[in-house]
């Protein structure tokens, strides 16, 4: 089958010509159908994705008070587990020492009484320049307590007493128990009021064998 142009040749010119003035266009109309529909889509997207990030922070804000509490509620039982076990370590080593008081008061001769009895831990030592010091403070200040204290080493006991050679003797007896070591009368001084005979008021040290009481 032919095709035959029966126009002019001048009207066939100015047909090829239309032709392809008509092609660019049509491509420049394709490209920015295209670019709108791409344009809008993105529009769509961004405004979607605020919408989105706006619940999002909606529902964020909304939680922030349980939020609030529920870490209120972990520093409360962090807390509370750090002060349960505070109190059974003091309650333990009130079971530890138990013997040890009782020994302390079971030796006691007929003229002596105790007036201060302190199973004591050891003191910290400071060491170091004044800017060291205060750094170790701050440390100390920004560290959380410790879950133990240290183990007592030394006990101090204070009484009175109407005679000196009692001490000497309540002393003597103080070595012979297996829970002290390097047992010492550190101060020993006596005291008289008007009208009542006079007492005589001392001060024991000694140190405390790791394990004493057990």
């Amino acid at each position: 089958m032919y095709r035959v142009n029966l126009l002019p040749p001048e009207l066939v010119f100015e047909s090829e010509r239309s032709q392809r003035r008509a092609r660019p266009l049509g491509l420049l109309i394709m490209l920015g159908t295209i670019g709108c529909l791409v344009y809008t889509a993105f529009v769509f997207w961004f405004f979607l994705s605020r919408a989105q990030l706006e619940e999002k922070r909606q529902a964020l804000a909304a939680l922030e008070p349980q939020i609030q509490q529920v870490e209120a509620l972990q520093n409360r039982a962090v807390m509370l587990r750090a002060r349960t076990a505070a109190w059974q370590e003091v309650l333990a080593e009130r079971r530890t020492h138990h013997p040890v008081l009782t020994d302390l008061q079971r030796f006691l001769p007929a003229d002596m009484w105790l007036t201060r009895v302190e199973i004591a831990r050891p003191e910290p030592q400071v060491s170091g320049s004044a800017s060291q010091q205060g750094a170790v403070e701050n440390q100390q200040a920004q560290a959380p307590p410790p879950p133990a204290f240290p183990r007592p080493t030394r006990v101090v006991i204070e009484g009175g007493t109407g005679s000196l050679a009692s001490v000497g003797v309540y002393i003597n007896k103080l070595c012979r128990l297996p829970y002290f070591t390097n047992v010492a009368l550190k101060e020993v001084r006596e005291i008289k009021t008007a009208g009542q005979p006079g007492a005589t008021v001392f001060t024991i040290e000694a140190g405390l064998k790791e394990g004493g009481g057990r």
